[in-house]
């Protein structure tokens, strides 16, 4: 509706002249506004379209004039022509405007002078040379001076004014008919110049806003990124802090329950072995009556360093068990294997040397360790499992300490 209303606010003066048409066109040649909007001229214009008019190439290399030149129906036209312009650094749409005028109708009033006064010397030169001479040299000079100054127009001096002379005679009436009818294209040159330079002025103020929207939104965006990021990262260290034990720094019987479970289901369905060993500092209350708490909390976390050194596997978990008790997982391990992993760990951590006067069995710290494996399976739990172990540890404490006992 508004490209209708646009086309008819810029045609509306143009009624009033009898058959003068405008048409706005792209600087490919495509035809954006006409007269007749439903014309098809693809059918009517050659490959080269608009392109091939002298008008449409002036009006692209940026003058603006009009001159007299054949169109695609056969006629030849009167056409005003002009560029748009663009508005400070934005360079414009690149439009070219033309104006038409069929050249029998806009120097038909030329004609009919011309005519006239031709009709008027033959008449009047029978009867008087000289007064036909006078009255012709006086009829012909305005039109003469009409005739160079739209020379001068054709070829571009848009600076120069059409001359109107006074009187009612044919002569005055030409001068103003061919004043008005450049006037009015003139002011339909700085309408159209007018309405490009609002139309710029929009899509400035516009695209601005735009972009400080733009702006805007991109830093809710940053700084919505931002506090996820730092919600994750928080939540991912509390996460960690509830699985982590404060004394050794490593799995606490939480982890553990849970890992221990999520093997166990994972054997249960891959049908893969699972080994569990459960070991005890041996005489360590003694130790802590001896040494204090302190020596306590640091024979703890060296011993829980050394089990976690000990086992290399990224699926293996060393965990705090309880108090002097730690435990190690070991999935997709057989009895050997654990058998062997939980002998390095015993020698480990007799060869850390931690000096132990209370203890029966050597001078050194010393664990105890017992060693289960079992095939998981649905009719059985991880309960049974920590039961066998919790039994093997206890009969290795009373085989006499620093030693490793397992199942058959």
């Amino acid at each position: 509706q508004w490209a209708t209303n646009l086309r008819n606010n810029l045609l509306q003066p143009l009624q009033n002249y009898s058959r003068v048409e405008i048409q706005i066109l792209a600087k490919t040649g495509q035809v954006l506004l006409a007269a007749e909007p439903n014309y098809n001229y693809e059918e009517t214009t050659p490959d080269l379209g608009f392109k091939a008019l002298g008008s449409f190439q002036a009006a692209a290399q940026g003058e603006a004039s009009f001159l007299v030149e054949p169109w695609f129906d056969g006629q030849t036209y009167v056409t005003g022509y002009a560029p748009t312009q663009g508005y400070l650094t934005y360079p414009g749409l690149g439009w070219i405007v033309l104006v038409r005028q069929p050249t029998d109708q806009a120097f038909a009033p030329a004609r009919a002078v011309r005519n006239s006064i031709l009709l008027w010397g033959v008449a009047l030169g029978l009867l008087s040379g000289a007064l036909t001479w006078w009255i012709a040299g006086r009829m012909v000079s305005p039109v003469l001076t009409i005739a160079a100054t739209a020379e001068h127009i054709r070829r571009g001096d848009t600076h120069i004014t059409m001359p109107i002379f006074s009187g009612r005679d044919e002569i005055s009436k030409l001068s103003r008919a061919v004043a008005h009818l450049f006037a009015n294209l003139e002011q339909q040159k700085s309408l159209l110049m007018r309405f490009n330079t609002d139309l710029e002025e929009q899509v400035t103020a516009r695209t601005a806003t735009l972009n400080q929207l733009n702006q805007q939104l991109q830093q809710e965006v940053n700084v919505r990124n931002q506090a996820e990021l730092a919600l994750q990262t928080a939540n991912q260290e509390l996460q960690r802090l509830t699985l982590i034990d404060g004394l050794t720094g490593i799995a606490n019987r939480r982890h553990f329950d849970q890992y221990l479970e999520q093997e166990w289901q994972r054997a249960v369905r891959e049908r893969l072995p699972l080994s569990l060993i459960l070991l005890d500092v041996d005489y360590f209350k003694c130790y802590n009556d001896h040494f204090g708490h302190q020596e306590g909390d640091a024979c703890l976390r060296q011993i829980a360093q050394t089990a976690r050194q000990t086992t290399h596997r990224a699926t293996d978990l060393a965990a705090r068990y309880g108090g002097e008790e730690f435990a190690v997982i070991l999935p997709n391990t057989d009895r050997d294997g654990a058998l062997y992993l939980a002998e390095s760990l015993r020698a480990a951590v007799k060869a850390l040397h931690l000096p132990h006067p209370k203890s029966t069995v050597t001078p050194w710290v010393t664990i105890s360790l017992g060693v289960a494996t079992c095939y998981p399976s649905a009719k059985l739990n991880p309960i049974n499992l920590l039961t066998t172990v919790d039994g093997l540890l206890y009969q290795a404490k009373q085989q006499g300490r620093d030693r490793v006992q397992s199942n058959r």
